[in-house]
């Protein structure tokens, strides 16, 4: 049986600060903030609930429609379909950057001679049968994981 794809607000919370913390733990931005670090990572984590209350609203307004439909409903074909192709493109970099990193990570951390290429595929694969397995599974597991990564 196939899930509709929905999930709750508080879900979508979770899902934004696992990402928010995983993230923030691959690609620290110390730099010159140096103990300071922190708080970069707490302004990054504000400014991302700019986007997030953006994309609640929109989820409100349009109900049950995907974003692909009410961008190409609102905006046009014109307009719609290169903001469409733009919009898949971003979370395919956006995927891909967040394998490379965790495939980075492993190989520097865990196994310095095991080419890169095991731990991407790994890693694609994983996500793959998570995406199959539909958006509440994962949601529903960060939920469950979320209280417990940011406690640790």
């Amino acid at each position: 049986m196939r899930e509709e794809g929905q999930i709750s607000q508080q879900q979508f919370a979770f899902l934004l600060t696992a990402y928010l913390v995983g993230r923030s733990t691959l690609l620290t931005p110390v730099g010159p903030a140096k103990q300071d670090g922190w708080l970069a990572v707490l302004m990054g984590a504000l400014l991302a609930g700019i986007p997030a209350l953006i994309w609640l609203a929109l989820g409100q307004r349009f109900g049950r429609q995907s974003p692909v439909t009410y961008i190409r409903q609102t905006l046009g074909e014109f307009l719609g379909l290169p903001l469409v192709i733009l919009y898949f493109w971003l979370f395919l970099h956006m995927g891909a950057g967040v394998a490379r990193n965790m495939s980075e990570m492993y190989v520097t951390a865990l196994m310095p001679e095991t080419p890169i290429l095991v731990f991407s595929a790994a890693i694609v694969f994983l996500a793959a049968s998570s995406v199959r397995s539909g958006v509440e599974c994962i949601s529903r597991l960060a939920e469950i994981l979320t209280p417990w990564l940011v406690l640790f």
